[in-house]
């Protein structure tokens, strides 16, 4: 970064007026907006509370905040008496992302629109919460003609996930429902102006065709594709000459549409339809089939929308009925989205004057980074801030209302890549439009990239912006046809109606004092050709992609050591093949850090800690067995392994000491006794302790240490630590830990999202681009760039946009079908498909931003990496890829029809692989911004294939290690490790230890107790003291029985519950009888009865309560049984008891604590009625009055 700003910068650091500066990569952004900061306060004497900063991230939050402060505070260094005030108050400056700002202002007004202002933000919960609610309301309305018709094309489960929930979770709100049926009538509208259109379009075709037929000579029309069309004319007309049509051009309305009547337009549509079977026609006639062509195309559409309608119709009703059935879901547990949060937010600033009023008199000035990572609402509440104080009506904002000095918009348009996440370039673009006022004074840029060498900046002005890369060859450039393809449109060549979410290259200014030698080029592209020969002894494209990419970063970092592992990054656009890379990294040794990890069970350290695990609670498993035989735990040779599994016995049961070598049996000993101190353990002690043990105390750990070469390994032991830690707060038994982390031993599954510090200092990064946002390296690795991602061969189930809102991807009407319209598809649905091509339009024009964000992020070297087919040259294969910005193919553009979308980074810089291929144009290769090479599939034997690396270490080795571990040791200071107390409490450990419960106690057996086969089935699995099955796994089983009753589910009984029953079909079969039993019981009931009658109600509903005790704040952290609310509004609680006694003194503080937290979420002022259900007696029990007069306060205190 320059030290002092440039004249560009100094201009948006000092600018008073409303403006948007547009920021390209590396152009210094946020010392912009630091700088600004500073001088709004040194100089406009603004406070730092009145100074609004916005950011797109939690992380950028704290950069700004850091780079502000550090701004502020060299200021005051420097004298500045306002600078030193700042400091000094800094804590109450507002700088925060837009989502915390969004729920302080929703927080003011929630409860005037319903909702606790007490709500909690959680996407995940929220989005759970409305999956839960979509299954089952999907099997409640499976014989709606509009679920019959969805599961022509979807499964069930895609249909509760993709129409029911996906659909309200995306674009519906707490504070914006969706009126689908308003959609539809838009829809309705607009298909009668539609075919009016387009039906006069084809018409006016036909009969220019006619035209042109008379104006030919008579040796032309006698020519055999003339012919051709004048017999399709005279099929068409009554009389050619007299141009009077057969059918006349119909004309539909609402009536029609809502009766799904589509003969008219069947019947009009057949009578050109013959004209799609005319080929090879001559110039005369070519433009005009083509127009008829695209004319035909829309009516079939729109004679699909109108035999669909009524299934729409359907739809649509559905879909109000859920999105009801969310909402109230939302209210009642105060969990929202963000999406819930920042429209109930911009509701409260447009609907309450007052709120809008206080908040516009805190801030004088508000500044918003990565603003083109917003969207259309977050514009609307950021001018109802700037608006003036004079104007508090109701209602959105206008341009001239807002004060002229107060807004400040930074942002990238190429760098907008969270559609996802509901971004819209285009606002960005439009507000550029909207604030650049007459003089153009309101839109300023910062061009110059301070972050990337020469060279790379020339590549990029190539590659985006289709500049000449190096201008010594301009003139020979100029000799070659035609100007080099870009990624972007160049702004300077934009046409007039270039669509807004496209984003425009302007060309990156370089710093005087960066001289371009082009010496070397910066960018290399590296492609592996796919083999389809099926060639075992060849490694797989993307092995060979991940391989070569591995031993390009040792050449970097090892044996040319130009650079360090951590200033390198690979960067994907999805994780799917993120394990390849790993994987080569670890061959090579190469360490690496990553924060989406794929398939870490599944090699190294970590899955031996995993295998021995799983034979504590599982001695069955084998494979578990025999890893860690083989393992440092035990270290036999593989054949001792197999000798020992050969005997099938339990894992180090002294009959096995036989099959092991004589030199080996210390080994065994020592293995033996460790398991055997373990399994009993990790039956009392916190799943992390075990852990710890395993690691630390039997030495795994300095396994990993030992050798260079490994050391990356010990990092994914945190990994492994974190999911124990966070299963020990639920908690969990060893064997439903085990089972619920088995799935990541399958390299497909990801693990994200884990918030822990990893000890690794010296890595490689590896992340997704979108990760990488905000980010540069000194050397960067785009790989995979040919992944497209899993195509849905239906398409989604529906689409939105502004225009028309949500269409439904309804079924062809069968004339459709059955037409013969040659090339046309006559399957498409107009408004359907028309979104959906929009939509695809907008996720290409992202995915050339993507490319952008990914490429900038490089300081020196650029590596870009892939696989292909083909040939580059072949025009045939690159063709479809040569896509023009803006335009959307198979639209009414005829010029437009033979392009497709490109839907992978590889196929957006398709046409620059095309235009700089040797293969066109041999000494065209010197002019490219890269040097290209394609290889083929690396041989399996070229690639050292690593054994077990902990095995490899010699006596000498550790020895040495050791002493180095030990000088360590010596130098390093003794760190006091604070004490942090658990604030969380579960309610169910309040209550003291009870029969149903407890997983060792075995001695309460009550010999009157109803069902006394389990109390057998208990006893029969005991040893020492002990049921490896329980009367806690009964309860589980039991509990689970109720909760799908009420559901109206099939009951799967998970195996970690029945593992203690060894395989015994028959105590299974008695323990799913009594179960039975125990639920059609409790479905006799009135309280059953009740709770199915509910429109509201919930099984296994977890949930979070604040109480203070007199050790201070404390979290009630728990689950009902069931909760569910009656016509009156009151509300029941039922826990579920299997002891064999009825007790219910014992239970009083834990359903208190229910009950608390279910006063809390519904604000205080429901009834509700407490119950215990003895499920073995079939006894509903009220403790309703003792659970009021339970102060829970001391019994929490008692626990602590």
């Amino acid at each position: 970064m320059a030290k002092e700003l440039d004249k560009k910068q100094i201009q948006a650091k000092e600018i008073m007026r409303n403006s948007v500066v547009s920021a390209g990569a590396g152009s210094g952004k946020t010392t912009v907006l630091a700088e600004r900061f500073c001088y709004l306060v040194t100089q406009k004497n603004i406070g730092v509370e009145q100074i609004l900063t916005l950011t797109f991230t939690k992380k950028a939050t704290v950069e700004m905040k850091s780079r502000i402060f550090t701004t502020l505070r060299e200021a005051a260094q420097n004298g500045n008496d306002l600078a030193k005030k700042a400091v000094e108050n800094f804590n109450n400056a507002q700088i925060m992302t837009l989502d915390s700002y969004c729920a302080s202002v929703a927080r003011q007004g929630a409860h005037l629109y319903g909702i606790k202002p007490d709500f909690t933000q959680d996407k995940d919960s929220a989005e759970d919460n409305i999956l839960k609610t979509a299954l089952p309301f999907l099997l409640k309305n499976r014989d709606n003609p509009a679920v019959r018709m969805l599961a022509e094309k979807y499964s069930f489960d895609a249909i509760a996930q993709k129409f029911f929930s996906d659909t309200v979770q995306k674009y519906s709100s707490v504070a914006n429902p969706i009126d689908f049926k308003k959609d539809l009538l838009k829809q309705k509208d607009a298909a009668v102006t539609a075919w009016r259109k387009y039906s006069e379009a084809a018409s006016d075709c036909v009969d220019r065709m006619r035209e042109i037929y008379f104006e030919l000579d008579k040796k032309r029309q006698e020519l055999t594709t003339i012919a051709a069309i004048f017999a399709q004319l005279e099929n068409y007309y009554e009389d050619t000459e007299s141009g009077i049509p057969k059918v006349e051009r119909p004309v539909i309305n609402s009536e029609d549409i809502e009766n799904g009547d589509t003969a008219k337009m069947q019947e009009y549509i057949s009578s050109m339809a013959g004209f799609c079977s005319v080929k090879n026609t001559v110039k005369e006639f070519k433009e005009t089939l083509s127009s008829l062509y695209a004319a035909l195309k829309q009516l079939c559409s729109i004679l699909n929308f109108v035999w669909g309608y009524s299934t729409a119709e359907k739809a649509a009703e559905l879909l109000e009925e859920f999105q009801e059935a969310v909402n109230d879901t939302k209210r009642t547990t105060g969990i929202l989205t963000f999406r819930d949060i920042s429209e109930l937010a911009l509701k409260i600033l447009t609907e309450q004057p007052k709120i809008r009023a206080e908040e516009k008199k805190r801030f004088k000035a508000i500044m918003i980074d990565e603003f083109q990572d917003n969207n259309e609402l977050q514009r609307k509440m950021l001018f109802l801030l700037a608006q003036k104080e004079s104007v508090n009506e109701e209602g959105p904002a206008r341009a001239e209302d807002l004060c002229p000095e107060k807004l400040f918009f930074v942002g990238d348009e190429k760098q907008s890549i969270y559609k996802f996440r509901g971004a819209d370039v285009s606002v960005f673009r439009k507000l550029k439009d909207t604030l650049k006022g007459e003089d153009g004074g309101g839109n300023l840029e910062l061009t110059t990239n301070y972050r990337s060498d020469a060279e790379l900046i020339h590549a990029f002005n190539t590659i985006f912006g289709g500049e000449v890369y190096n201008p010594n060859f301009t003139e020979q450039q100029k000799q070659d046809p035609g100007h080099i393809p870009s990624v972007f449109t160049p702004e300077a060549q934009a046409p007039e109606n270039t669509p807004a979410y496209e984003a425009l290259y302007s060309g990156v200014e370089i710093l005087a004092e960066k001289t371009a030698t082009f010496a070397e080029k910066k960018v290399k592209v590296h492609l592996i050709k796919k083999d389809d020969s099926k060639n075992e002894e060849l490694l797989s494209a993307k092995e060979s992609e991940a391989a070569w990419v591995a031993s390009e970063i040792d050449r970097l970092v090892n044996v040319e050591k130009k650079y360090k592992a951590s200033d390198i990054a690979i960067l994907l656009k999805a994780t799917s093949n993120q394990n390849i890379f790993e994987r080569m990294l670890l061959q090579h040794s190469i360490p690496y850090s990553t924060e989406t990890f794929k398939g870490i069970f599944g090699d190294g350290p970590v899955n031996d800690l995993f295998s021995y695990l799983s034979i504590c609670v599982y001695p069955q498993d084998r494979n578990s067995y025999a890893k860690v035989l083989c393992s440092p735990f035990v270290n036999l040779s593989e054949e001792e392994a197999q000798n020992v599994l050969a005997l099938n016995l339990d894992p180090f049961d002294d009959s096995a000491r036989g099959a092991v070598n004589a030199e080996s049996l210390s080994k065994w000993d020592n293995a033996a006794e460790n398991f055997r101190k373990t399994v009993e353990l990790s039956k009392i002690q916190p799943l992390t302790k075990t852990l710890s043990t395993l690691w630390y105390d039997l030495g795994y750990r300095y396994e990993t240490l030992w050798n260079e070469s490994v050391k990356m390994y010990s990092s994914l032991y945190d990994i492994l630590f974190e999911l124990a830690r966070n299963s020990d707060l639920v908690p969990e038994s060893l064997a439903t830990f085990i089972d619920g982390i088995r799935t990541y031993q399958d390299e497909t599954k990801k693990l994200q999202d884990i918030d822990i510090p990893l000890e690794q200092r010296d890595a490689v990064h590896i992340m997704t681009i979108h990760k990488s946002k905000g980010l540069q390296f000194p050397v960067v690795f785009v790989c995979d760039i040919e992944y497209e991602g899993q195509k849905e061969k239906n398409g989604e189930p529906v689409y939105m946009s502004p225009e028309f809102g949500l269409s439904v991807n309804t079924l062809p009407a069968p004339f459709c079908l059955k037409i013969d319209c040659g090339k046309i598809d006559a399957k498409r649905n107009y408004f359907y498909d028309t979104q959906k091509d929009v939509s695809q339009a907008q996720l290409s024009a992202e995915l050339r931003r993507l490319a952008y964000v990914a490429f900038t992020r490089a300081e020196h070297e650029l590596y870009i990496t892939g696989c292909f087919e083909g040939r580059f040259s072949s025009s045939k294969k690159i063709e479809p890829f040569a896509y023009i910005p803006g335009k959307i193919p198979n639209s009414d553009d005829s010029t437009n029809q033979s392009l497709e979308f490109p839907r992978t980074i590889f196929t957006v810089l398709c046409p620059l692989f095309q235009y700089f291929s040797p293969e066109r144009k041999p000494d065209i290769s010197q002019l490219a911004p890269w040097n290209f090479e394609s290889t083929e599939c690396i041989d399996r034997s070229e690639i050292f294939e690593k054994t077990d690396s902990c095995k490899e270490n010699t006596s000498d080795n550790k020895i040495l290690a050791a002493k180095k571990m030990q000088e360590e040791i010596e130098c390093a200071t003794v760190t006091q490790k604070e004490d942090v107390p658990n604030i969380h409490i579960s309610p169910s450990h309040i209550h003291i230890a009870d029969d149903e419960t407890s997983r060792a106690d075995t001695e309460y057996f009550a010999e009157d107790a109803p069902f006394q086969e389990i109390n057998e089935i208990v006893k029969s699995t005991e040893t020492q003291g002990e049921a490896a099955f329980s009367f806690a796994n009964f309860g589980t089983i039991a509990h689970l029985y109720m909760q799908n009753a009420i559901e109206g589910m099939q009951t799967e009984i998970p195996k970690s519950e029945i593992t203690g029953l060894n395989g015994s079909k028959t105590k299974l079969a008695a323990i799913k009888k009594a179960c039975e039993k125990m639920r059609d019981e409790f479905l006799k009931t009135e309280l059953a009865s009740c709770a199915l009658a509910s429109s509201w109600k919930r099984t296994e509903w977890a949930f979070r309560s604040r109480i203070n005790t007199k050790e201070g704040e404390r979290i009630l952290k728990g689950t009902m049984d069931l909760v569910f609310k009656d016509k009156q509004g009151n509300y029941t609680i039922v826990d579920f008891k299997t002891n064999q006694s009825v007790a219910p003194e014992i239970y009083y503080s834990q359903l208190a604590c229910y009950r608390q937290a279910l006063l809390q979420i519904t604000g205080g002022k429901a009834k509700i009625k407490c119950i215990l259900y003895y499920l073995r007696f079939a006894k509903p029990v009220d403790i309703t009055a003792e659970c009021e007069n339970t102060v829970i306060e001391d019994a929490v205190s008692e626990v602590i």
